[in-house]
C-alpha cells in the first residue's frame, strides 16, 4: 500500500474468503484507495484504523431490490463479528470513505458495519447498503452501528441506498447511532454532530433509525459529558417495511435538530396514532422539521414525547395530543401565511440571561440547612411564559463557603423571563440544576440551602421568547400602539404575578388596584416625616402635626415614594405658618434624585411673592414669579400637563404659568426653604385621578375634601366649625373659673364673644374674661353688654385643658356686670 499512498489505487481481485482478521493500522495504509473488483467473504473482520482510506467497489452487477447502482458485496462469514469495522484510535479521526459496497451480515448477532470511535470527522458513504440477519431471533442487533460521527454523509444526494434487518415488532433498529463506552473514552463523547442521511430505503427495523447514548450511560459515564446533536437531515428516503417508529431517541444526550424531507413511508404495519418519531425515552426537547413526507397510512402522530415540531407542506402526519409544540407554515411568499398549533410560539428569541450575583454571608450567618463547605459557581436559564428556555447565563465568580455561611443568589431578569431555572456546580462546565427543564422560581433571587438538591442536566435552548404569540396569548415586556404618526408605549414594572380583567363595556378603562394619588395630613407624632417620603435635600419633620423643614435658609425637599405616578401630575398643600420673606413653603412635581442629583419643579411663596422654579441636579433656575402676599391658610397647587405645561394655583386661582420640558418624569412632593414655615394636608398624584362619580360607593378609607363639600347650596369646609358656650352667673366682681374644657383634637379659636345680662356702668376697672390653656390666653374686656374679640386665630393642641374664667374682677362700678354668657367659636385643625 506504500505504492498507492497519495497515488495509484490498490486493486484487490478475487473472491476467495479472508480467513484471518485484516487490520489496516500501518501508517502506510493512510490516505490510500483500495478498489475491490469482486465480492468478498470475510470469515474474520476487516478493520481500518487509519485516516483517509477509501474502500471502493468496482460496480459489479451485484445489486438488491433498492440499490440500483452497481455495488460489490462484502459478506461476513461465521467468525466476522463485525463484518467490517472502522475503529479509529481514541481522540478521533477523519476522512473515511466507502463507495459502491453492500455490507452483509447473515449470521445471528452479526453487524454488517461498525464505526466505533469517540469522534470521527467526515465519514463518507456513497452508494452503500447494510443488511443483517432478518430472522425473528434477531431482536437487538442492528445492521449498522455508527458512533461519534460529525460532518458526515451516510449516502450521497441522488443515491438509492438500502438497509435491511429483521421485521420484528420489538426488533432492532436498522441503523443505530450511539456513543462509545467509558472503556474506549474518558469523555466527552458524541452520538452525532452534523450528518445527513440520503436516499435510504429501509426494510424492517423497529425503529428504522435509533439515536441513543446508552453505551456511555450504562458503563457509568456522566450524562453531562454527552455532546448534544447539532443537526441530522433525513432526505429523499423510503420506508417499505417498518414495525415501529421511523426514528427513536433514547437517553439524555439526544437533544438536537432533525430534518425530514422528501420521504415516502409505505410501512403497512404503521397505525394511526402511533408516533412517527418516538422521543418518549428522552427527557429533552428536540426540534423536528417535516416537509413533503407521504405515507400509505394516514393519521400517524408526528412526535410522541417531548418535541418542538414544525410542519411544512405535503404531510400525512397529524399533530396529535402529546403536548408538543407545533407550528405550521404554508409558504414564505408575499401571499403566504404563517400559523401555529398546540403550544408553539411565534417569538422573538430571548437574549442570554445576565450573570447572577452571589452574596456570601458572614461566618455562622447560616444556622441550619446550610450549603456544604466547598467552592461553587452559579448560573441561570430564563424560562418564558410557555416554559421554553433560553441558553445558560455566564457563570458567577467562584464562591467558597465554610459550611456556616448563607449564600444568596440574585439576578437582573431579561425581557421575557417569567421563571428562572437555577444551576450550581464546582466548575462552570459542570453545573446542574435544582429545577426541572422549563420550570424554576419567580422573582429575582433565592437563598441556597443544604436541602436544595441539584441533579438536572443542562439542556440546550429551545426557543424561549422575549416577545411571543401563542396559545397563551401575546407576551412582551411592553406594547406599542402606532397610529396618527405617533406611538403609545404601554409598559410597567412588575414585582409579582398579576391578573387583570377588562370590563365588557365601551369607554375608557380604569385599572383597579392602581393607586394614582396620595395624601398626608401630617397628623402624627413628632419626628421624621416617614418612610413614604424620599428626602431629597436636608430634611422634613413632623412638628405639632405640621410639616417643617430641618435646615434654616436652605431647601428642605422630598417626594412621595409609596406609589408610582404618571408624568402628568399635581401636588398641593396648605401653608400653616410663614416666616416673612425668609422662608419659602410650597410644593413640587416630577421630583427625583437626592443630594446633588435632586431634581423637580416647584411653586413656593413667602409673605410678599410667589415663585415657580426648576431645580435640576440641585441647581435652581427661576421660571417666573409675581407679587402676591402670602398668608396662613393659603392652598398652593402645582400642576404639570402634557408638553411641559406648568400651572401654579393659589387658593383655586391661577397664580403662575410656564412651559418647560427639561424634566420629564418623577413624583409629586413638597419643598420648604427654611425651618420656621410649615405646611399641612399635602396631596399629590396623577393630574386627574380615576374615580367613578356617577355610581353609589361605600368608602372604607377616610376621604379628604381639601376644597370643602357642598350639599345643594350649602357648603362645608375641610375644617368643620363649631362653638362652645359657658355661663358665668352673678356679678363679675371676683376672679373665679367658670368652666374647664379639654379638647380631644387640635382646635383653632376664631372668635370669643361675651354677652352680659347686666351691662357695666361707671367702673374704674372693667372685668376681663379669659380663655387659656395656662400658657397662651385670649382675653375679652367686659365694657358693655355685648363684647367681641373680633376674628382671631389661636391654635391649641389636642388634649389641651382650656379654662374659661374671670381673669380680672370689675371694680369701682356704679353698676357691676352680671350674668355673662361666653360663646367661643372654633374650627378643627
Amino acid at each position: 500500500m506504500k505504492v498507492s499512498q497519495f497515488g495509484t489505487p490498490v486493486y484487490l481481485s478475487g473472491a476467495a474468503p479472508f480467513n484471518a482478521a485484516t487490520i489496516f493500522s500501518n501508517s502506510l495504509s493512510a490516505d490510500t484507495k483500495v478498489i475491490l473488483n469482486t465480492g468478498l467473504v470475510l470469515n474474520q473482520p476487516w478493520v481500518t484504523r487509519t485516516n483517509g482510506t477509501v474502500f471502493e467497489g468496482n460496480q459489479s452487477n451485484y445489486a438488491n431490490s433498492f440499490v440500483f447502482d452497481g455495488t460489490i458485496a462484502i459478506t461476513g462469514g461465521s467468525f466476522a463479528f463485525p463484518v467490517f469495522g472502522s475503529i479509529i484510535a481514541t481522540g478521533g479521526g477523519s476522512g473515511q470513505k466507502f463507495k459502491n459496497i453492500s455490507f452483509n451480515a447473515p449470521q445471528l448477532q452479526q453487524i454488517a458495519f461498525v464505526n466505533d470511535t469517540d469522534a470521527i470527522f467526515g465519514l463518507q458513504m456513497d452508494n452503500v447498503s447494510f443488511s443483517n440477519n432478518n430472522s425473528v431471533s434477531n431482536i437487538n442487533t442492528p445492521a449498522a452501528l455508527i458512533k461519534g460521527i460529525t460532518e458526515s454523509s451516510i449516502g450521497y444526494p441522488g443515491n438509492r441506498n438500502a438497509c435491511a434487518t429483521s421485521q420484528n415488532l420489538l426488533g432492532p433498529p436498522c441503523i443505530r447511532f450511539t456513543t462509545s463506552s467509558t472503556a474506549v473514552s474518558a469523555g466527552p463523547v458524541s452520538i452525532v454532530g452534523s450528518a445527513q442521511i440520503n436516499g435510504f430505503a429501509m426494510q424492517g427495523g423497529s425503529p428504522s433509525y435509533q439515536f441513543d447514548d446508552l453505551p456511555w450511560i450504562n458503563s457509568g459515564g456522566n450524562q453531562n459529558s454527552v455532546i448534544g446533536i447539532s443537526t441530522v437531515r433525513f432526505i429523499d428516503g423510503l420506508r417499505e417495511i417498518g414495525k415501529g417508529p421511523f426514528l427513536r431517541l433514547a437517553g439524555t444526550g439526544t437533544t438536537g435538530s432533525f430534518w425530514f424531507k422528501y420521504l415516502d413511508d409505505d410501512a403497512p404495519n404503521a397505525s394511526p396514532g402511533n408516533g412517527w418519531v418516538d422521543s418518549a425515552a428522552t427527557p429533552n426537547t428536540s426540534f423536528f422539521d417535516f416537509e413533503s413526507v407521504g405515507s400509505s397510512v394516514g393519521g400517524q402522530v408526528a412526535v410522541a414525547g417531548p418535541g418542538n415540531v414544525r410542519f411544512g407542506p405535503g404531510l400525512f402526519l397529524s399533530r396529535g395530543t402529546t403536548g408538543n409544540a407545533f407550528s405550521n407554515y404554508t409558504g414564505f411568499s408575499s401571499s403566504g401565511s404563517t400559523s401555529a398549533e398546540g403550544t408553539a410560539l411565534l417569538s422573538y428569541l430571548m437574549a442570554q440571561p445576565n450573570t447572577p450575583t452571589v452574596v456570601l454571608g458572614a461566618h455562622n450567618s447560616c444556622v441550619s440547612n446550610c450549603v456544604a463547605a466547598g467552592t461553587y459557581v452559579y448560573a441561570i436559564v430564563a424560562n418564558d411564559i410557555s416554559g421554553l428556555r433560553s441558553g445558560i447565563s455566564p457563570c458567577s465568580a467562584s464562591t467558597t463557603t465554610d459550611g456556616t455561611q448563607t449564600i444568596t443568589v440574585s439576578w437582573v431578569p431579561i425581557d421575557g423571563q417569567v421563571t428562572t431555572q437555577r444551576f450550581r456546580g464546582t466548575t462552570c462546565g459542570g453545573v446542574i440544576s435544582t429545577d426541572s427543564s422549563g420550570t424554576g422560581v419567580s422573582g429575582t433571587s433565592y437563598t441556597d440551602s443544604g436541602s436544595t438538591f441539584y441533579s438536572v442536566s443542562l439542556l440546550p435552548a429551545n426557543g424561549g421568547g422575549a416577545s411571543s404569540m401563542g396559545s397563551l396569548g401575546v407576551s412582551a415586556p411592553q406594547f406599542a400602539l402606532t397610529n396618527g404618526n405617533f406611538k403609545d408605549v404601554i409598559s410597567g414594572t412588575l414585582t409579582a404575578n398579576r391578573t387583570q380583567t377588562l370590563p365588557d363595556v365601551t369607554g375608557y378603562v380604569p385599572v383597579t388596584s392602581y393607586v394614582n394619588s396620595a395624601y398626608d395630613n401630617a397628623t402624627r407624632a413628632n419626628g421624621a416625616i416617614g418612610a413614604s417620603w424620599t428626602i431629597q435635600q436636608n430634611g422634613l419633620n413632623i412638628a405639632a402635626n405640621q410639616i417643617q423643614g430641618t435646615a434654616a435658609a436652605q431647601s428642605n425637599s422630598g417626594f412621595w415614594n409609596a406609589n408610582t405616578f404618571s408624568p402628568v401630575q399635581f401636588s398641593q398643600a396648605t401653608v400653616t405658618a410663614l416666616n416673612g420673606t425668609a422662608d419659602f413653603p410650597g410644593v413640587t412635581v416630577l421630583a427625583s434624585g437626592s443630594g446633588a442629583s435632586a431634581t423637580y419643579y416647584d411653586c413656593v411663596e413667602n409673605s410678599t411673592t410667589i415663585f415657580m422654579q426648576r431645580v435640576v441636579n440641585a441647581g435652581t433656575t427661576s421660571l417666573t414669579s409675581t407679587a402676591s402676599a402670602g398668608a396662613v391658610g393659603d392652598l398652593l397647587r402645582l400642576e404639570v400637563a402634557p408638553g411641559g405645561s406648568l400651572t401654579c394655583f393659589k387658593n383655586g386661582s391661577v397664580a403662575l404659568t410656564a412651559t418647560d420640558t427639561q424634566i420629564s418624569s418623577g413624583s409629586p412632593g413638597l419643598l420648604i426653604s427654611g425651618n420656621v414655615a410649615t405646611e399641612k394636608n399635602w396631596s399629590g398624584g396623577n393630574l386627574h385621578p380615576l374615580a367613578q362619580l356617577d355610581t353609589e360607593q361605600d368608602w372604607t378609607k377616610t376621604q379628604h375634601f381639601t376644597q370643602g363639600v357642598a350639599f345643594g347650596t350649602e357648603t362645608f369646609t375641610a375644617s368643620p366649625r363649631s362653638e362652645q358656650n359657658s355661663f358665668l352667673p352673678g356679678t363679675l366682681t371676683s376672679t373665679w373659673t367658670g368652666a374647664t374644657w379639654t379638647v380631644d383634637k387640635a382646635v383653632t379659636i376664631t372668635r370669643i364673644q361675651v354677652q352680659a345680662k347686666t351691662a357695666p356702668a361707671g367702673c374704674t376697672t372693667n372685668a376681663v374674661v379669659r380663655l387659656t390653656d395656662g400658657t397662651t390666653p385670649v382675653n375679652v374686656t367686659i365694657s358693655a353688654a355685648a363684647n367681641d374679640s373680633g376674628a382671631i386665630s389661636q391654635n391649641y393642641a389636642a388634649a389641651s385643658s382650656l379654662q374659661i374664667l374671670v381673669q380680672t374682677a370689675a371694680a369701682g362700678c356704679t353698676t357691676s356686670p352680671a350674668d355673662a354668657n361666653v360663646t367661643i367659636q372654633y374650627r378643627m385643625q
